[in-house]
């Protein structure tokens, strides 16, 4: 069977029993047990619609009943920990419908600040700005009044902009959740 790409960073591969995971640039790449991904393969075949424990039953443990429920409940465990483990389990959910069965949430983890791009850049250059003027409480009868951008993290959601204004560094947080720009008090 081919590659299923379930989300930007997460691929199944069937055939192998694998499941590659994509973080920060590096994919990592997991082995899974072939009844969990017969399961993880009914469940993604139905993604968001209850699969009922009868219908894993059959096709995954051919009808037999007995062996079949205790060992789905303790497979769905096996999954869960390893989605957890891989740190994928809030990209890749599995619901319990009670006394029912199970369904499969997909979603798609943000790897993008709050804010639009043009407007974090927008923010970004005004800081600058400030910082150049003198709102940063640099001393304007030095030469050197200018600010250099160090370092910028879209990836976290207080989003943190490290200055250099005349040597020093300073610490800004543009809060992408409340449109705001947060300066230290010592300026």
């Amino acid at each position: 069977m081919n590659t299923i790409r379930l989300t930007k960073n997460i691929e199944i591969h069937p055939s192998l029993n694998r499941i590659s995971v994509q973080k920060a640039g590096i994919k990592n790449l997991v082995n899974i047990e072939d009844q969990l991904m017969k399961i993880l393969m009914l469940l993604i075949e139905n993604r968001g619609q209850l699969v009922g424990k009868n219908e894993f039953i059959d096709k995954v443990w051919e009808g037999n009943s007995l062996v079949g429920e205790q060992a789905l409940n303790k497979n769905i465990f096996k999954l869960r920990q390893l989605l957890k483990a891989n740190q994928i389990e809030e990209e890749i959910e599995i619901q319990t419908i009670p006394k029912k069965g199970y369904q499969l949430i997909i979603t798609e983890k943000k790897t993008v600040p709050f804010l639009k791009p043009g407007v974090l850049i927008a923010s970004a250059v005004t800081i600058l700005i400030l910082l150049i003027i003198g709102v940063s409480g640099v001393n304007k009868n030095t030469p050197n009044n200018s600010a250099e951008l160090l370092e910028y993290d879209p990836d976290n959601n207080e989003t943190v902009i490290l200055l250099k204004a005349d040597g020093t560094r300073d610490i800004i947080t543009l809060d992408t959740t409340k449109h705001q720009v947060v300066i230290p008090k010592d300026h």
